[in-house]
């Protein structure tokens, strides 16, 4: 994972190269292997580099570029999946850097170059002669890149902290990004793909790219699978087991090149197993071996696994290195850690607060345990579930319904409950009439209250910010997924796809490792946008993508266990305990600071906080998240402050 950043004054004034020097002062925290910049008179461009291929090593080709003759600057990082080809279509050298090969396909293509392009990357070019700026961030926005203009400057950079600081300007908050930042109980906390904690800071959202000049900022589209993919609702079982294992192997094949060694975040669950099995086989032909780091619970915690819930995923990851010996296994229970311990650093690496608190404290010691054994590519499926392993039984069931297939919604809702112990038809029936009722009561009925009543955010700071109305537009007013259309739409979405990408960045950049999901392909995404219901779920399997068409893959134990699904991090409670009475002035004053109580209503945090102690946190879990995650987010203020 390597960076980019750059200045550019548009009406050609003067910009200095201590302007550059001060972004790059705001990566020094990170872990980079070579720095380089280059300046014209109103222009300058960096590079913070991190060698992870073969071709990174060599000097010569290294970035950014200035070309002269063409009067342009560039700066591109990234890795290329389609390295040899474009090699041919551009008549390049074979040893030549991959944001060289991203230049060469600019001069040739222009701004349609980024059609030609797949993988993980991010660059930036600027045209002297036109006096113009193109911004570029891949399809999925794996690395993330922030900019902001003022007064016809233009400032971009991949972290956010580092342009501002060294920008040398103040900014105001954001307070309606950050008040539904804190208001969303779950990881999701970006209503917006495009803002962040700064009014006039932005993001390029997944599959656009941003024309920049004296007349303005300009955000193109190049990609949007669900309006570009053919729906074929006549392809056979065995033609989709076919396509669907090709297209994830040959993703995984691209996300293995590197010069260093081959990590995954391996679990139990269907989707890192199925890339950590191809990625096993892809390497061991290579005599290679894959290094699998897996987070664990402490084991004096003492928590047992229950029937549906499997806390310590231990077994299935050795059920794993049974059937692929080339796997070299850590199990990681980062001992004297949780998120009152961690929250300062989590929240200093990925500029953002921390809402998914179980997975923050490990995130960051999987990637230094991997590095530190030469690791620079570290596998993960976090967008599993929205592709090969969607699917689920009540989806399949209404789009028979919806087609008016009566009789089969029948035959095969009774198969289904029977598989998977679900109860009775009238239990399921009613499910879905409460997720449908819910649904459409909220079209007439907001409640206000039900807002505010499962968070500590200010009434009054909340509905300046039209909060309540916003949350049911784009959360409370969720919608079950009943067609084949709805569940293409969850494959490719762009909020999901600028957290999931910004946190990645981010931690690929401390610790010196790249996070590749090959469920993130272009290719593949493609093709799922194309297949019908029954190919991801039916009265026999869900999530059958895998269940099915991965058999041979993944072990049996796993791949046919349709009860059981792993939960990392089931002791945070826990944790969180042993640290509760030494953290707790610190966590008091950062909520009842007056730069938190702008946001975070002091009555419900003090009553939180009345009711807990270190002996009740378990029984009293969702109160306790409720107050650490507003520990992260004031910390998250407190930084941003900073600049304001």
């Amino acid at each position: 994972m390597s960076a980019i950043y750059g200045v550019i004054d548009l009406k050609q004034g003067a910009v200095s190269v201590e302007m550059g020097d001060k972004i790059h002062k705001g990566y020094q925290h990170c872990k980079i292997d070579r720095h380089r910049q280059t300046a014209v008179a109103n222009a300058v461009f960096g590079v913070e580099q991190q060698i992870l291929t073969a071709q990174d090593e060599n000097e010569a080709w290294a970035a950014p570029v200035y070309d002269k003759e063409n009067n342009v600057i560039f700066a591109g990082e990234g890795i290329l999946d389609n390295r040899n080809t474009l090699i041919s279509a551009l008549d390049a050298q074979s040893d030549m850097s991959d944001a060289w090969l991203m230049y060469l396909g600019y001069l040739k293509w222009g701004k349609d170059c980024i059609r030609h392009y797949r993988g993980i990357f991010s660059f930036a070019a600027y045209d002297m002669n036109k006096n113009e700026a193109v911004l570029y961030v891949d399809y999925f926005s794996n690395h993330c890149m922030y900019y902001f203009v003022r007064g016809n400057v233009l400032y971009f950079s991949t972290l956010v902290f580092p342009i501002i600081s060294g920008s040398g300007l103040k900014f105001r908050q954001n307070e309606r990004w950050l008040a539904e930042c804190i208001s969303v109980r779950g990881p999701g906390m970006m209503f917006e793909p495009r803002e962040c904690a700064y009014q006039e800071v932005y993001k390029i959202p997944a599959g656009h790219y941003l024309t920049v000049s004296c007349a303005g900022v300009s955000e193109h589209c190049y990609w949007n699978p669900l309006k570009s993919a053919k729906y074929n609702p006549h392809i056979s079982d065995a033609e989709c087991r076919k396509k669907v294992r090709r297209y994830v192997m040959e993703s995984v094949r691209s996300c293995v090149r590197t010069s260093g060694r081959v990590a995954v975040s391996l679990s139990s669950g269907l989707d890192s197993t199925t890339i950590g099995g191809m990625a096993a086989r892809i390497l061991s032909k290579q005599n290679k071996k894959l290094y699998s780091f897996t987070s664990v619970p402490l084991k004096e915690s003492n928590l047992e696994n229950k029937r549906g819930i499997i806390y310590d995923e231990t077994q299935g990851v050795l059920d794993m290195c049974e059937m692929y010996p080339e796997i070299e296994p850590e199990f990681i229970d980062c001992k004297g850690k949780n998120i009152l311990t961690e929250a300062k650093r989590i929240v200093d690496e990925w500029e953002l607060p921390c809402m998914s608190q179980q997975n923050g404290v490990w995130i960051g010691e999987l990637r230094r345990r991997a590095y530190e054994k030469g690791c620079r590519i570290m596998l993960t499926g976090a967008m599993g579930n929205t592709t090969i392993s969607a699917g689920k039984t009540e989806e399949y069931i209404m789009e028979l319904v919806r087609h008016l297939r009566f009789v089969r919604a029948d035959r095969d809702l009774k198969t289904a409950l029977k598989k998977y112990n679900f109860g009775g038809r009238k239990r399921f029936i009613k499910y879905l009439i409460k997720a449908y009722t819910q649904h459409y009561k909220n079209f007439f009925y907001r409640d206000k209250d039900r807002v505010y009543k499962d968070s500590v955010t200010r009434v009054d700071m909340g509905e300046k910010h039209h909060l309540s109305r916003r949350h049911y537009q784009r959360i409370l007013n969720y919608k079950p997924v009943d067609t084949i259309k709805a569940l293409h739409g969850e494959t490719y979405i762009l909020k999901a796809c600028a957290q999931i990408g910004e946190i990645d960045t981010k931690s690929g950049l401390v610790y010196g490792i790249m996070d590749r999901d090959p469920m993130r392909n272009v290719e593949l995404i493609e093709f799922l946008c194309t297949l019908p219901m029954r190919c991801f779920v039916n009265e026999k399997h869900e999530r059958r993508l895998v269940r099915e068409f991965m058999d041979g893959i993944i072990p049996d134990s796993i791949r046919l266990d349709e009860i059981n699904r792993g939960r990392q991090s089931g002791d945070n409670a826990y944790r969180i305990a042993q640290s509760w009475d030494d953290k707790l002035d610190d966590v008091k004053q950062a909520l009842f600071s007056e730069e938190s109580l702008k946001y975070l209503d002091e009555k419900k945090i003090h009553a939180f906080l009345d009711g807990l102690n270190k002996d009740n946190l378990a029984e009293n879990e969702m109160d306790m998240r409720m107050i650490t995650d507003a520990y992260t987010f004031a910390l998250f203020l407190r930084k941003i402050n900073q600049y304001t």
